[in-house]
């Protein structure tokens, strides 16, 4: 398995969570939509070590020997796309955070098509959504033109660090290049 050690340093997540975290008030809970692969260890760890996290893995990337150790240091949810855009989803969510504040991690905008009634469900408990990927945020994008939403999402797609990775991700797809 690889482990870029070198891009996930603690100090690293460090200068990331107090950009976020600058509100003195915290969410008490995390929500995490994440592969389960070598390469996110050192964040589910960094989130696990500062939080109460509840990580949903996601289904097509999940690495049985990575699991374990996300498993050791936090609640591990097993939630399918189809249950989290479902009827079912504000449940799944008030199991997890009763009244508790909380933030959203998510990989894929598994909470988008359900935004609006998270929001009205869980008003002064949901502080923000990190969405990853560009399609993922252009679905919750949707959802702002389609209701009043005031939860904030930040874009990690969107930064210039993952300007080259879109540019790769284009390139093998379009010339079928398998890179490993």
């Amino acid at each position: 398995m690889r482990h870029n050690d070198y891009l996930l340093d603690k100090h690293y997540f460090e200068k990331v969570t107090a950009l976020f975290d600058r509100d003195p008030k915290k969410p008490q809970k995390i929500i995490v939509v994440e592969h389960a692969v070598i390469n996110s260890l050192s964040f589910m760890n960094y989130l696990c070590d500062h939080y109460q996290v509840f990580f949903i893995p996601k289904p097509k990337s999940i690495d049985q020997k990575v699991l374990k150790y996300p498993s050791k240091k936090c609640t591990v949810l097993a939630a399918s796309r189809r249950e989290l855009k479902g009827p079912n989803a504000i449940n799944i969510l008030r199991k997890v955070v009763g009244q508790e504040t909380f933030s959203i991690i998510d990989i894929g905008g598994h909470f988008a098509p359900k935004l609006s009634e998270i929001q009205e469900h869980f008003k002064g408990q949901l502080f923000k959504i990190i969405e990853d990927t560009e399609n993922a945020y252009q679905k919750y994008e949707t959802q702002f033109h389609n209701n009043v939403i005031t939860i904030p999402i930040l874009s990690v797609a969107r930064s210039s660090l993952k300007i080259e990775e879109d540019f790769l991700g284009f390139w093998c797809k379009s010339f079928q290049v398998n890179l490993f």
